[in-house]
């Protein structure tokens, strides 16, 4: 193996302090880091059993019980073969709360959703929880990205491809759950 030091040139580490990281490289070093639209294999690493306090930055979660999900996000190829997505979390919520057309909002329905992957619809509340550590489940992501005319979600490569020239924030969120 070739040793870069001998012909690579030392750089003054006085230079350094003179140079910035661009706000370009910073934004461009995240961009990639969503997965597409599609249905993954999630494994939890991270369940906290919380209550949302009244600064809660999403009001549907403020004086709310629920349980924050960390995990990691696998692909699974029709043949087997898996591959790491990423990570992401999500809220799910026993205690029901309505969005503004009158129906049960997101973190109401995935904990549903969660109960019902599991099998666990007669069991408590505490038992779920610690069952989601123990066994993957799968979701639906969609990847969104932030557009002039609000979130947009990117169902095709095309689609994906066009929103990430033009530069928009992309997030992912879980859609929905079921059995893995």
């Amino acid at each position: 193996m070739a040793d870069f030091t001998e012909r690579d040139e030392i750089i003054d580490i006085e230079d350094l302090y003179n140079k910035h990281t661009s706000a370009e490289n910073i934004k461009e070093s995240f961009s990639k880091m969503t997965a597409p639209t599609g249905r993954y294999l999630f494994a939890a690493t991270k369940v906290e059993a919380r209550r949302g306090r009244a600064d809660h930055p999403f009001e549907n979660m403020r004086g709310r019980d629920y349980v924050h999900v960390f995990g990691k996000l696998t692909s699974v190829s029709p043949e087997g073969v898996t591959k790491k997505m990423g990570n992401i979390g999500f809220d799910a919520s026993w205690q029901r709360r309505t969005d503004k057309f009158g129906n049960a909002d997101k973190a109401y329905k995935l904990w549903g959703q969660l109960v019902r992957a599991y099998g666990m619809e007669k069991d408590s509340i505490g038992e779920v929880r610690n069952a989601i550590p123990q066994f993957p489940f799968s979701t639906y992501v969609v990847e969104k990205f932030k557009t002039p005319e609000g979130n947009r979600v990117a169902r095709d490569k095309d689609t994906r491809a066009d929103y990430r020239k033009q530069g928009f924030a992309a997030r992912n969120d879980v859609d929905s759950i079921s059995r893995a």
